[in-house]
């Protein structure tokens, strides 16, 4: 199994330095996370197998765009099991990093867990995206959005963009099968004021041969008031 000494070559690999100290907090979230699951479902049996390999590994490809010697302020939208929420609040200790979900058991469990671990930088939202976003102190505040496994690209776009300040960026984490969801949300994208920068693909290094992306997209313009729509809209009426 890939632990602590395997993450740490990954980071390595990103340019990151990490610490013994923030090694043994995934060590801890891991133990964390194994017990919860155990009475309330955040992550399936088999997932909870793969921690570090599918997990971890996976949350910490964001350090190929943000730099741990540097401040943010990071909103995480459908946090679920921490993942890559946790992670950043790990590495990026200089940053302010809030988690938002809309489910109350996954929200409580993130709130207990960065109090287990000692994050002092994590806060959590319980609430839904489409209304945080249309109030004052949220709304285009953040340096950095990021979203794993929330909706396809068009959808969590409408969603997380919102959020950015002029020249922020908003990190999807994808699927191998990313082209046809990139070209279908473009003009999603463009009318929420971003434009894609970057697309990184990397290879979690399971047997499957699990290939990931990194979707980077930036905030050039401000999202018109309108947006985002109800969920249902975005759901049923893409742009």
């Amino acid at each position: 199994m890939i632990k602590s000494e395997n993450l740490k070559s990954v980071l390595t690999n990103y340019g990151v330095e990490v610490y013994e100290k923030q090694l043994a907090q995934f060590d801890v979230f891991e133990k964390y996370l194994r017990e919860y699951n155990s009475h309330t479902n955040l992550v399936s049996a088999k997932d909870a197998e793969l921690i570090w390999e599918k997990h971890f590994v996976d949350s910490v490809s964001f350090c190929r765009y943000l730099k741990n010697n540097k401040s943010y302020k990071i909103l995480d939208i459908g946090s679920g099991g921490g993942f890559p929420v946790v992670a950043e609040a790990i590495l990026l200790t200089s940053s302010t990093v809030f988690a938002l979900d809309s489910t109350a058991k996954k929200t409580n469990f993130i709130k207990n867990a960065a109090e287990h671990i000692g994050l002092k930088n994590l806060s959590v939202i319980n609430d839904r995206a489409e209304d945080v976003s249309h109030r004052k102190s949220y709304r285009e505040s953040f340096d950095v959005v990021t979203a794993r496994a929330v909706g396809n690209l068009a959808q969590i776009s409408e969603l997380a963009l919102p959020f950015l300040k002029l020249g922020g960026c908003f990190i999807s984490y994808k699927s191998a099968k990313v082209t046809d969801e990139i070209f279908e949300a473009q003009n999603t994208i463009e009318i929420m004021g971003g434009s894609i920068e970057d697309v990184f693909e990397y290879n979690l290094g399971l047997e499957e041969d699990f290939i990931r992306n990194l979707v980077l997209i930036r905030k050039e313009k401000n999202t018109p008031d309108a947006y985002p729509r109800s969920f249902s809209s975005i759901k049923n009426n893409p742009l």
